[in-house]
């Protein structure tokens, strides 16, 4: 293929703003190797400063920018949606009308649109990256358009703040799928010292400074708890009468890459987390980590602290991962997990993450 793109910029007195306007062409050289296949192609995967937030405290942190996004959907409605970590429904196959925008909201001191012009917007959709909340632009193909020279027209400018304000005013947020994050509306943020008390819904944004990251459930039997805890009336439970392995275990884990630390050079973490069990029986429950690449298959080891049985009161438990060696080149994260391997219930609480120097 040939991928030809010209930028023309210009200066918008009305908007405030310079226009930054993209015109494309993809021209297959053999398009005949694509029929009877559907075919989408990205033509751009923008991001923007200071967005994501950090996902927990830090020392020379960066500020927070933006709570929402808006955008001029093709049935003629005007849509909200929050920015968050979570992997729904809100974030794939968003279409706009012709000449729609699409915004990052709200600052006063600018806010970021992206505008399909003309048919762009009848074959083209976004979907937003969880991670990095960049915005894969993807231009559909049908089978018959492979023959010629196929267009895109966008723009990229900042919305005026009227504009914006407006389009909020008259938004309306779509419905999640009942099935979506089994069905949980609410889950526990992860912090590096928790006693799991804060938590964030699917459909709104994090108030504050920060933009965290959510724990998730693998198996049935997980719950978040609000009526008990170790220091508090929160923990996270595990509760079930079949045998096989249940966890709640960090969505993004820890480290370099989501948006929890400066890019430093890292030698290890040292975990701990208390644990009580009543009637565990199996293999037991434990606390266990990971050093995790990003994108699988994974090729590191499961590490587990030591396994509890039976019935017992808040017992902690520590494990290092890292030293005495120090982590493999490719590693910047770590996966944490809370598990129970056998029926029985554990309730987990008061999680410390440290990292080793």
């Amino acid at each position: 293929m040939t991928s030809t793109r010209v930028l023309t910029l210009t200066y918008d007195n009305e908007k405030g703003s310079y226009i930054y306007d993209f015109n494309g062409d993809l021209e297959f050289h053999s398009p005949e190797n694509f029929n009877g296949n559907n075919i989408s192609f990205e033509f751009t995967d923008p991001f923007w400063v200071d967005c994501p937030a950090p996902a927990i405290e830090f020392p020379g942190m960066w500020g927070k920018r933006y709570q929402k996004w808006v955008y001029e959907a093709d049935d003629g409605s005007v849509k909200v949606i929050p920015i968050n970590h979570y992997t729904t429904s809100h974030k794939d196959g968003i279409r706009l009308k012709r000449d729609g925008m699409f915004v990052t909201a709200f600052e006063p001191d600018g806010n970021p649109a992206i505008q399909f012009i003309g048919d762009t917007a009848l074959n083209s959709s976004i979907s937003i990256c969880w991670w990095g909340y960049d915005y894969h632009l993807s231009r559909h193909v049908a089978i018959d358009e492979l023959f010629k020279p196929i267009p895109i027209h966008f723009r990229i400018f900042q919305c005026p703040n009227r504009t914006v304000q407006n389009l909020l005013k008259n938004a309306v947020m779509p419905s999640l799928g009942k099935d979506e994050w089994k069905g949980i509306e609410e889950y526990p943020i992860y912090e590096r010292k928790s006693s799991f008390d804060k938590g964030l819904r699917l459909d709104r944004s994090y108030e504050g400074r920060l933009d965290p990251f959510p724990w998730t459930i693998s198996g049935d039997g997980a719950v978040w708890d609000k009526t008990y805890g170790r220091t508090d009336k929160f923990s996270l439970k595990i509760d079930k009468t079949e045998k096989g392995l249940i966890r709640w275990q960090t969505f993004n884990g820890d480290g370099e890459g989501f948006f929890m630390d400066k890019w430093t050079p890292c030698k290890g973490y040292r975990v701990s987390c208390y644990v009580k069990t009543e009637d565990v029986t199996g293999r037991g429950s434990t606390l266990a980590v990971q050093n995790y690449v990003i994108h699988p298959p994974q090729e590191y080891p499961i590490l587990t602290a030591r396994r509890i049985t039976g019935s017992t009161d808040w017992t902690k438990l520590e494990i290092d991962i890292g030293p005495p060696e120090p982590l493999p080149p490719v590693i910047g994260t770590i996966m944490i997990y809370l598990q129970q391997d056998g029926s029985g219930t554990t309730w987990f609480d008061d999680l410390e993450v440290t990292m080793l120097k």
